[in-house]
């Protein structure tokens, strides 16, 4: 069963998915957090609701890797939070 974040991807041409990944920032592994830091910029709701499936993660490194001209390994393309 493919995961609500894969349909919606899955929505997008891969035009249009080419154009979402050259702006993502940053990506969200779970509904909520755990944490709730008050400087969060992300303002999720506090304790973890659900969370992206890892072949999801996969696919978005793989697609954004072959569809635009950045990788996965760039300085700073990704960043890892508690």
């Amino acid at each position: 069963m493919q995961s609500q974040l894969a349909q919606e991807l899955n929505r997008f041409s891969t035009e249009q998915r080419r154009y979402i990944y050259q702006n993502l920032f940053a990506v969200q592994l779970t509904q909520g957090c755990s944490v709730g830091c008050d400087f969060c910029g992300f303002s999720t709701e506090r304790g973890i609701k659900g969370h992206i499936p890892f072949s999801v993660l996969e696919q978005i490194a793989e697609e954004m890797t072959i569809l635009t001209d950045r990788t996965t390994t760039e300085k700073n393309q990704f960043s890892l939070y508690r």
